[in-house]
């Protein structure tokens, strides 16, 4: 299913599809459309989720492979709908239907809000277990850091980012876990 968006009167939902999300690039560029309608629409809220059981997850690794040397253009995509996901006129709430890994998990705190199944699901930055270093969008050297550190809620929620460890729904602390 491709990205949707339908209003339910005051408050539009943004439905990212009902297979793995990865972010390819046309997966971008429709999720970029549907945020210039949402901000074209003025609606008193969003609400982002999806269909299947991930919300998103994260970079396409697979299309990345075979265009290596697309590389920072596309990382540069990917970090460009983030920030105007954190900019985007209206409150934001992303309701996760299951998993959020890497990048995708990142697109759940670049919203004001989080709520996550408690029966399914993890939440979680895989990037750790491959060694991977994070980039200053990530770990506080851009302006957008509030998308994976203060949005993080504070000190409880701080550790997914320092070691491999996936909670869940029912094992996120804090705000924003669905009951």
């Amino acid at each position: 299913m491709p990205v949707t968006l339908h209003r339910s009167d005051d408050v539009t939902v943004l439905d990212l599809g009902d297979d793995q999300n990865r972010m390819s690039p046309d997966w971008l560029y429709l999720v970029g459309e549907a945020l210039d309608e949402v901000v074209a629409s003025a609606p008193g809220a969003l609400v982002t989720t999806a269909s299947g059981r991930f919300f998103s997850n994260g970079l396409d690794l697979e299309w990345l492979g075979g265009h290596l040397d697309e590389y920072d253009a596309y990382l540069g995509r990917v970090q460009r709908l983030m920030a105007r996901f954190l900019t985007l006129p209206v409150p934001t709430l992303a309701a996760l239907p299951g998993h959020a890994f890497g990048m995708g998990a990142v697109l759940a705190l670049t919203h004001d809000t989080r709520t996550m199944r408690t029966d399914r699901g993890y939440f979680c930055f895989p990037e750790i277990d491959l060694g991977l270093q994070f980039t200053p969008f990530h770990d506080g050297g851009h302006p957008s850091h509030a998308a994976t550190g203060d949005r993080l809620g504070g000190q409880h929620d701080r550790p997914p980012l320092r070691r491999p460890r996936c909670p869940g729904g029912r094992d996120r602390p804090g705000p924003g876990r669905a009951r």
